[in-house]
């Protein structure tokens, strides 16, 4: 029987956890803003926001966040899921004009922090149980390819042409990347290219000492030299870029200065009656819902005292940070899950070490601005190569090819919409192209569309003078169990009684898909920690899709 998190001695809440984990919780917090820093200004730069745009979305999702959320050890700030969202918006709403694009964006942020919030206030954080993992991870793939394809330019020192005749969209840029290697500045190339290698080569080398300073902060400790070596300075002067295209970071110098950073930046609601000052909103505002629950749901399974995060309050948090980080000049943010993970990783016990990393970055600001403006672009434009690459690696589509081929074809089918369309477009797409192929090829009975077909029988196993006993819940599943009424089928398990023997049998049901299976494996954890157990039978009886064990099962 797993143990609740109160027997394993979690951690206290506010101040009382506060003073309980401090010395751990700031051991976690600065290493977490080291790693979290370059990354910040590297996500800011390949949305088209300025570079300070990342360090408010860092410190507002530490400081404030932090104290509002339903999580424990998730840290919050800017992420690459959001990037492509954030890049179309200062694009589609500036329309060439970078500084009125960025004044439109914020205002689009802003409404899209109030839209989370409502999300999480009206219990739809719900539907990340049913989200299918397909066709978000085509998504995250298309977010990867974007990210490649747009910051290869910048790594290398180049000012991409506009394709004659695709155009700036994602196949057009891709389609320029020849011609990038033909201009390339070298003393830029080299320091992106290194930088390249040095996020790649960190992994795999077991020195415990070089395993301790993350990738981003190695990356910086050569480029910085590097690019006083190469005097980008000067180089940048010669070849007077445009603002936004500059070869070294463009921050202020001056610790005083960097107030203007965090000061108010009127956002403009000029275009908020257009369809494009809502798309904006209404795409990030789905990103960091979903990305939001998706990775705390990833980061309670890390947590070592196995607490479990309020997602609805959490995504009601990231929803008020991102309102707060829009109105300040901010990206919008997530609940992240690779900073997250080394968060636990460092040791953090308690949301005062998300606390304690925002407010690292804080002073960073001041003490560390004109070290900052000393940082190549081509450096930061190397990461974020390197997590568009982890997003859209070739694993990625092996992994879903392995879970079977109905799992392929929704990724791929969303990854190439979302391509030649845009990211809403090819989400919806891919759901839609998954409830056809479940209806009309696996025949999913339109019965159960929204509403599982389920009988629930109860066998009292007690016996007199020995307590109340066991007990045992048989679930029949009939017809189909699908990412669509997945939901159904989980308010009826939530209505039974805690510490039973539940028995799931789904020998009579036509379709069983991977959301449902996933989803059902996960509710099955949490059940078992209050002492009851979740069985699942009768999957052997139906064909599966691949030798995965959560392969879409069907009637042959």
């Amino acid at each position: 029987m797993a143990q609740h998190a109160d027997t394993l001695g979690a951690p206290k809440k506010g101040f009382a956890g506060l003073k309980e984990n401090f010395a751990a919780d700031l051991r976690a917090g600065l290493s977490i803003s080291l790693i979290a820093l370059p990354l910040s200004l590297g996500i800011a730069l390949a949305s088209g926001f300025p570079a300070f745009a990342g360090l408010i979305a860092a410190i507002v999702g530490g400081m404030l966040v932090s104290r509002i959320s339903g999580s424990y050890v998730t840290i919050n700030g800017p992420a690459a899921g959001l990037i492509v969202a954030n890049l179309a918006a200062i694009q589609s709403l500036g329309q060439g004009d970078i500084h009125a694009g960025y004044l439109y964006a914020i205002a689009a942020v802003f409404v899209a922090g109030i839209m989370v919030f409502i999300i999480g206030a009206a219990g739809a954080g719900k539907l990340v149980d049913v989200s299918p993992s397909s066709v978000i991870h085509g998504m995250l793939t298309y977010i990867g390819v974007v990210i490649m394809a747009k910051m290869f330019f910048p790594m290398v020192g180049v000012i991409p042409e506009v394709h004659p005749i695709l155009g700036s969209n994602v196949v057009g840029t891709i389609a320029a990347i020849p011609q990038g290697f033909t201009d390339m500045l070298p003393p830029v190339a080299i320091i992106g290219f290194v930088s390249l290698l040095i996020m790649a080569l960190h992994p795999l080398i077991k020195i415990k000492w070089v395993q301790l300073i993350p990738s981003p902060v190695w990356v910086l400790i050569f480029a910085i030299p590097a690019g006083a070596l190469f005097d980008l300075e000067t180089l940048q002067q010669q070849l007077n870029r445009p603002e936004g295209k500059e070869l070294l970071l463009a921050l202020p110098s001056n610790p005083l200065d960097a107030i203007a950073w965090i000061g108010p930046i009127t956002p403009d609601f000029g275009k908020i009656l257009t369809w494009a000052f809502w798309y904006a909103a209404l795409t990030i505002a789905l990103i960091t819902a979903i990305e939001s629950g998706l990775s705390a749901k990833a980061v309670d399974q890390l947590d070592p005292y196995h607490r479990h995060s309020d997602i609805g309050k959490d995504i009601r948090a990231v929803g008020i940070g991102s309102a707060v980080s829009g109105i300040l000049g901010g990206l919008p943010m997530i609940a992240e899950i690779v900073r997250s993970k080394a968060n636990v990783l460092m040791g953090a016990r308690t949301g005062w070490a998300n606390f304690f990393h925002g407010t690292f970055i804080l002073i960073f600001v001041f003490a560390l601005s004109p070290v900052m403006q000393m940082i190549p672009v081509a450096s930061l434009s190397a990461m974020m190569v390197f997590v568009g690459y982890k997003l859209a690696a070739p694993s990625e589509f092996a992994g879903i090819f392995k879970i079977g081929r109905d799992q392929f074809l929704y990724f791929i089918l969303t990854l190439l919409v979302c391509i030649f369309t845009n990211l809403l477009v090819g989400v919806f797409a891919g759901i839609i192209f998954k409830f056809i192929y479940q209806a009309v090829v696996m025949r999913a009975p339109t019965s159960t569309l929204f509403k599982a077909d389920l009988t629930i029988d109860h066998r009292d196993e007690s016996v007199e003078g020995e307590g109340e006993g066991e007990g045992e819940y048989q679930i029949k599943v009939k017809k189909g169990a699908t990412f669509t009424n997945f939901l159904s089928f989980k308010r009826r398990l939530n209505q039974l009684p805690k510490g039973k023997k539940i028995i799931v049998d789904f020998s009579d049901a036509k379709v069983v898909d991977f959301t449902t299976q996933t989803a059902l494996q996960h509710h099955a954890k949490l059940y078992q920690e209050t002492g009851g157990s979740i069985e699942v039978v009768g999957l052997e009886k139906l064909k599966a899709y691949s030798k995965h064990p959560q392969s879409t099962r069907y009637r042959r």
